[in-house]
């Protein structure tokens, strides 16, 4: 079985080298210099740098991907909870054209560096109130402190 054909996402591992296929429709060809310094100083310094970009096909493929897996709407996290990630204090869009359907969460104690759906939710929205009451209504507090070691 040819490798490509048995190599998986998630797969990568450090030090691993994985190279796009040949003639990959998710790429396509980037910035060219153009010999001048200035002219390409400047595409630099905007971000036109790179050889290959993601191609229509390419970004289209990852919208796809990232709506139907872990931080789609469609998940289980997200079919618990009323709020969305697209009002959240957390959520910080992606730029460019995927930033109209999706963004990172900065919430540390969420899906914080993942790319999530703005559709996605969780339980730890900057709009979730704060629970009710200071404790269970059932007991008082425990405090352990004041046992002793013997």
């Amino acid at each position: 079985v040819p490798w490509e054909e048995r190599v998986r996402p998630g797969d990568l591992g450090p030090g691993d080298l994985l190279s796009p296929p040949a003639d990959d429709p998710r790429l396509v060809p980037g910035y060219t210099a153009t010999g001048d310094p200035q002219i390409d100083e400047v595409a630099l310094e905007i971000g036109l740098g790179r050889r290959q970009v993601l191609s229509l096909f390419g970004r289209n493929d990852a919208a796809q991907r990232w709506h139907d897996g872990e931080y789609g709407p469609g998940s289980a996290m997200a079919r618990g909870t009323r709020r969305a990630c697209r009002d959240c204090g957390y959520y910080v869009p992606l730029g460019g054209s995927l930033g109209v359907m999706f963004g990172v969460c900065a919430n540390e104690y969420a899906s914080d560096g993942h790319v999530v759906d703005a559709e996605f939710g969780c339980g730890a929205h900057s709009d979730t109130p704060a629970p009710a009451g200071t404790g269970s209504p059932m007991f008082d507090p425990y405090d352990d402190g004041v046992l002793d070691l013997v």
